[in-house]
């Protein structure tokens, strides 16, 4: 019994934390590894260096004790201190029938992972990799990510083990999927054995790259060379058309460019909508390939089918060294695209006030129109751009011109509330257009009370603006802001009316439709004293008859401006004006008390209001 204890005791016995099955596994002792595994020791127990029983019996050649410790389940993959398996142990020593041993136990259990082919992969371990090969290690074997030995090697750019797992074979699928990969990798050198190995150079992956088109929209420059010395199609297409010439322009590969250009490409190829490399290069910003590709004879103002050349695709983009470039190669700066706009046209609408200045210096013309009738400085104060209605201004863009909407800049710049470029046009036209109409007729104070833009109005008013200017609805611009809902716009219209309307609806009927409660009047505010004072003769006061009073009992009801005439029999009495100096007559019928009315333009409120002049009321007041 005690030995049987001692026997099966995992703890370490020696100075280097060995157990029993580690030496009786070192010293081949086959009936003591059967014992103790059967006594419970454990197999993957290490020692001082981080060994299992397997590393011991495999760094030995101990070929049965391998064996009887993979049948009992030791761990093949266990790593030691020094990052070694119990086959790198046994590869290292020569002990080949070890690692075929090896090698059958990971096929038989240790299916659809990592192997030792990978990891000698990962590792550069060349010479390993061949051993592995030549004892039976299958080399398109799939870890579970489906990765393979060549995959990994690749990746990780080991030329040498990728050579060496080249000879052992492999699917023409899996050479192509490796020629991509070392490509990716600009790994010119394992481009080159693969092709050498007959992988197809113009094979086609799931995005329809072949391989030259991939080195030269990512710029490998190297790999590009080594395809095109080996012997890749120079006339294979993107599916949009772009060419291995509009990749390599599109990546800024000078070296690939000039090399394609030297190979005979043609500088004017198209793609998808006819683009050239030249709009390619205006669009990515490559100042270094645009002088290349004109000097190859590249077209300075070649159009796609919308029109578009080069200059108008650098001006859009701001690239302002590439349309520096275009400029002074004698680029058209007034050229015209399918909406007829030119390149000022685009600049200013992106508001770049460095390309606006560029352009005008080549004599841009500030005034040119586009389809729909918009100059530059159109488009620039339709995207509130300050600095650059500034520059145009300065270069005497003309401010009143309309479109073919009828708006002028300052229309646009009052839609859009922008008072700093409403200021600036009105300085630069002296206040000349500030009524100018649209087609709509409705002027630039129409717009900013349409819009609820109550700096806009103020600052229109204080220039002059026509405050009861009518559009084609004849609407004033209170009409508008009512319509609108605009409390803030209609606030600062309604102090400075003076006269009303061709049509004589109240400006402020809208109101009630449009929801904006808060301008509505308040039926429980009486009129201030004097409210009616100084508006229209008021009709003279009826004499008193004691004890009758047009509501009854007491006087009459002053400024009525009625007086109850009795009717015929079966008829209501009727209300007749009284005329100047009559006198009110007793025995009629009292007229009803006064009821406010919900309308607009009536109510206590409205007639104060219309009293001190604020507001017109152009249906007759009560009582007068």
């Amino acid at each position: 019994a005690f030995v049987g204890k001692n026997l099966t005791s995992s703890d370490a016995i020696n100075a280097s934390n060995e157990t029993l099955l580690h030496i009786a596994a070192a010293n081949g002792h086959l009936a003591i590894i059967e014992y103790l595994i059967n006594k419970g020791a454990k197999l993957n127990v290490k020692d001082k260096k981080g060994r299992t029983p397997l590393h011991r019996a495999a760094e030995k050649g101990q070929d049965d004790a391998v064996k009887v410790l993979l049948q009992a389940g030791a761990y093949i993959y266990s790593l030691d201190k020094e990052a070694k398996t119990p086959l790198h142990l046994a590869a290292q020593n020569h002990h080949t029938h070890i690692l075929k041993r090896i090698l059958k136990e990971e096929a038989r259990c240790y299916k659809n992972q990592q192997n030792f082919l990978h990891m000698a992969a990962l590792k550069d371990e060349s010479n390993l990799a061949q051993m592995l090969l030549k004892n039976g290690a299958p080399v398109d074997a799939k870890e579970e990510k489906g990765q393979t030995a060549l995959g990994y090697a690749i990746s990780q750019g080991f030329e040498k083990t990728v050579k060496v797992l080249l000879e052992a074979g492999l699917s023409p699928d899996m050479m192509v999927s490796a020629l991509f990969k070392a490509v990716q990798k600009n790994l010119h050198g394992i481009v080159a054995a693969l092709v050498d190995r007959g992988t197809d150079i113009n094979a086609h992956n799931e995005m329809q790259y072949t391989p030259l088109l991939m080195a030269c929209e990512m710029g490998k420059t190297e790999t590009a060379e080594v395809l095109i010395a080996k012997g890749a199609s120079l006339e294979e297409k993107m599916p949009n058309s772009n060419t291995v010439l509009h990749l390599a322009v599109q990546a800024g590969a000078v070296s690939i460019t000039n090399l394609l250009l030297r190979k005979g490409m043609n500088a004017n190829i198209t793609s998808q909508g006819e683009q050239t490399p030249l709009h390619v290069a205006a669009f990515h910003n490559k100042g270094s390939i645009v002088d290349i590709l004109i000097n190859a004879g590249a077209k300075i103002n070649a159009v796609t089918k919308e029109l578009v050349t080069p200059l108008h695709v650098a001006s859009q983009r701001g690239n302002v060294d590439v349309a520096q470039q275009l400029l002074n190669h004698k680029a058209n700066v007034n050229v015209k695209d399918k909406q007829s706009e030119t390149p000022l046209h685009l600049a200013a609408e992106k508001g770049d006030h460095a390309m606006v200045e560029l352009l005008l210096s080549f004599n841009a013309d500030p005034n040119a129109m586009d389809k729909e009738k918009k100059t530059p400085l159109h488009t620039a104060a339709m995207g509130g751009h300050l600095n650059t209605v500034k520059v145009l201004l300065a270069q005497k863009a003309r401010f009143g011109i309309k479109d073919m909407d009828g708006c002028t800049p300052m229309h646009y710049a009052t839609i859009k509330g922008n008072a700093e470029i409403v200021q600036i046009l009105l300085t630069a036209g002296k206040n000349k257009n500030i009524d100018d109409k649209n087609i709509w007729r409705k002027t630039p104070l129409h717009l900013a009370a349409e819009h609820g833009h109550g700096d806009l109005i103020n600052l229109l008013l204080s220039n002059g603006s026509a405050i009861n200017a009518l559009d084609n609805n004849k609407d004033t611009p209170l009409h508008c802001a009512c319509k609108a809902g605009h409390f803030n716009s209609s606030s600062a219209l309604l102090p400075l009316r003076r006269r009303s309307p061709a049509r004589g609806d109240s400006p402020l009927a809208p109101v009630g439709r449009s929801g904006l409660a808060s301008l509505q009047p308040s039926r429980s505010v009486a009129p201030r004293r004097g409210a009616w004072r100084g508006c229209r003769p008021r009709a003279p006061l009826v004499r008193k008859r004691p004890g009758w009073t047009a509501h009854g009992r007491g006087d009459v009801g002053v400024g009525t401006g009625l007086s109850p005439r009795a009717a015929g029999p079966g008829h209501p009495p009727m209300a007749q004006p009284v005329r100047r100096g009559a006198r009110e007559r007793p025995g009629c019928r009292p007229p009803p008390p006064h009821r406010p009315c919900a309308s607009v333009g009536q109510g206590p409120r409205w007639r104060a209001l219309w009293a001190e002049g604020a507001i017109e009321m152009p249906l007759a007041a009560p009582g007068v």
